[in-house]
């Protein structure tokens, strides 16, 4: 039986949590989780408490490396090279990923976009589809490349 693929996670909204939780399978893996990049710890609330995002508060009593880098620089490269990565996948993140970060992983960069492409892009692919009357929506898994929401997308 193959080894499960290395996955690093890349992704800071609660769009991902069901993702995350299959991927983790609840001890029968789908995917071996190496590490995962998510945005920083913000004010939040009332009182503008600096709290973890969902993803970070997700990985809690996991043995996972998060990073929470607030820009891609050198030291968050050197962090993804560390964790030697199949894939890298990303689910709304928040951050541009320049081609040293896409090409990093041994079988490239994923990203599952919260709409069916190419109809829908930008930052609120799903707030769109509603307001223009879509009665169907849905996920498009595409490899990431230079261009946003331009690689070819999986046919599954």
């Amino acid at each position: 039986m193959a080894e499960p693929l290395r996955i690093v996670f890349m992704g800071s909204d609660p769009i991902a949590l069901p993702l995350l939780d299959w991927l983790a399978g609840d001890g029968r893996a789908v995917a071996n989780l190496v590490g995962l990049f998510t945005g920083p710890d913000r004010p939040s609330g009332r009182g503008q408490a600096v709290n973890p995002n969902c993803v970070k508060k997700w990985s809690a009593g996991r043995s996972l490396p998060v990073h929470q880098p607030e820009r891609l620089d050198g030291a968050s490269l050197a962090d993804l090279s560390t964790l030697h990565a199949d894939v890298a996948l990303v689910v709304a993140y928040g951050h541009i990923l320049r081609e040293e970060f896409i090409s990093i992983p041994r079988l490239g960069t994923l990203n599952l976009h919260a709409s069916l492409l190419p109809k829908y892009r930008g930052a609120s692919p799903i707030q769109t589809a509603v307001a223009a009357g879509e009665r169907a929506t849905g996920m498009t898994l595409l490899r990431i490349v230079r261009e946003l929401d331009a690689g070819p997308v999986a046919d599954i």
